[in-house]
């Protein structure tokens, strides 16, 4: 009587296999199913306690008066949460942010001016690019200052006068390529014209009167 080889017995052994898995296949797509669902609970109970924080909608400019499409809920870790974190979208509303915002960061207390500053009558408010960042940085909100444009000749104009400063001037950000910081300034209506029209061409400083 022949020996089974080991090479006739080993494709046996598979072939059982084989048919023994599209047998019980559905038992077996059920229990790795099961097990993809304890996995994940387990994933769950362990995490840490969350909270939910006001965090940016999508990404917001410098300068931007936040409004409810520009916030949004997350639950976020709290061992993760920054100190002076908004829970409540609401109270953001109608504030000014002072930096860019990428989607999904957190907004703090450090990132926001205020609700918009109020205007005299007949003034606007105009926020102007200021080329050199470190003189921008000696203004303060209720500083007068006068705005000059450079030209391609070397002179220079002044373009507004007595132009309120109402809001901490805002550096540029490392991750853009804007360069200046941004001045937000009451002025009258005939220089908010003059300043959005020679701003796009020229760059701009600023005296304190």
């Amino acid at each position: 009587m022949l020996g089974t080889s080991p090479k006739n017995s080993s494709t046996g052994l598979l072939d059982s296999s084989r048919g023994l898995l599209r047998r019980h296949r559905r038992i077996v797509a059920a229990l790795l199913a099961a097990m993809c669902v304890l996995i994940i609970m387990g994933g769950r109970s362990t995490a840490g306690p969350m909270v939910n924080l006001v965090t940016a909608a999508q990404d917001v400019p410098a300068g931007t008066t936040l409004s409810e499409a520009d916030l949004a809920v997350t639950p976020v870790p709290v061992d993760l949460a920054t100190a002076g974190s908004y829970e409540v979208p609401g109270l953001l509303v109608g504030k000014i942010i002072t930096t860019p915002l990428l989607a999904g960061e957190l907004i703090t207390t450090t990132r926001v001016l205020g609700t918009r500053p109020q205007t005299q009558p007949g003034d606007v408010l105009v926020p102007v690019r200021l080329a050199d960042s470190g003189a921008a940085g000696l203004l303060a909100p209720g500083d007068i200052v006068s705005v000059i444009a450079a030209s391609v000749d070397g002179q220079a104009r002044i373009i507004a006068r007595n132009a309120r400063v109402v809001a901490q001037p805002i550096p540029p950000a490392g991750f853009t390529s804007q360069s200046g910081s941004l001045v937000l300034l009451a002025v009258s209506r005939d220089d908010a014209v003059e300043l959005a029209a020679v701003s796009m061409q020229r760059a701009l400083t600023a005296v304190l009167q």
